[in-house]
């Protein structure tokens, strides 16, 4: 019978996050024509905003040091453990401040930083908030991971839908009115990008808020590093 039960939540959990999944698909098909219109947003625009965003994914990857992945596997023996909070909180702690180490160095060497990434004609700004983009992002896996291991799949699934919701609004609002530019919508995903922590943090996340366990954080960067 437990065996049934377990099955059942399974099924629950991976449905919710295929209806997630669905969600940011269907958001992506949504503002691609927008911005794929050159008269709203120009082709160099969009090539340097591919090139920012890939840039993005893999500074969040190097910011969170492994501790998501190590956070999945400490949480699947000790969900119920108040030193899984304690481990959590240090790694957020951990990761906020590599996070506000990458923005710093992406806002006072901007210029630098956009030739060699994307070009000399593009503005440095967007690299800068490029950079609060990869820290915040960074930030709200490792508060998405604790989520998922607390089973709460609507929570993170709502969480992560009423940010793109938002995203995608004020980004197709503003192509729409004709006022895009580069730096506008880097400034929208990093901005909006606060919203997934904000509301894990009222929410299920609450619980991190205790004192941190940092003599965990070894063990855990040794199985996390790794893995990156």
């Amino acid at each position: 019978m437990s065996s049934d039960r377990e099955v059942t939540r399974l099924a629950k959990q991976s449905t919710v996050y295929s209806i997630g999944t669905l969600i940011m698909k269907v958001g992506g098909l949504f503002i691609t024509p927008l911005y794929l219109d050159t008269n709203r947003f120009s082709a160099s625009a969009y090539g340097h905003l591919m090139l920012i965003e890939v840039t993005v994914n893999l500074m969040v990857i190097l910011i969170g040091l492994g501790l998501p992945q190590a956070t999945r596997r400490w949480g699947a023996d000790e969900r119920e453990d108040s030193l899984f909070e304690q481990s959590t909180l240090a790694s957020i702690l951990v990761t906020l401040l590599v996070g506000s180490l990458v923005a710093a160095v992406a806002y006072v060497f901007q210029r630098p930083l956009t030739t060699a990434l994307l070009d000399a004609s593009a503005p440095a700004a967007a690299l800068a908030w490029g950079g609060l983009y990869a820290a915040l992002r960074a930030v709200s896996m490792q508060l998405m991971v604790y989520v998922r291991v607390k089973e709460r799949a609507a929570y993170t699934v709502g969480t992560q839908s009423l940010e793109l919701l938002v995203q995608l609004s004020l980004i197709a609002y503003v192509l729409l009115q004709g006022n895009a530019d580069l730096t506008t919508v880097v400034r929208i995903m990093a901005l909006t990008s606060l919203i997934s922590p904000l509301v894990y943090l009222i929410g299920p996340a609450s619980r991190v808020f205790t004192r941190p366990a940092w003599t965990q954080l070894s063990p855990m960067l040794v199985y996390g590093l790794p893995l990156l």
